[in-house]
């Protein structure tokens, strides 16, 4: 958790913390049983044309 998500979407997920809802059918409520570490292409500098653009985190 030294890298924790930031507004850019880069960092760690950890377990239990998100839920995705993938489907129309059903009623999803628990949590995602699954961490990620979110990293994109590395940016020295966030470019307001670009989703998501940045530098990628170092603990």
């Amino acid at each position: 958790m030294a890298v924790e998500l930031d507004a850019r979407h880069h960092g760690c997920i950890p377990i239990n913390t998100s839920t995705e809802v993938n489907s129309k059918l059903s009623n999803v409520k628990k949590p995602n049983q699954s961490a990620s570490f979110m990293m994109m292409r590395e940016d020295t500098q966030a470019d307001p044309d670009l989703f998501l653009s940045g530098p990628n985190q170092w603990p």
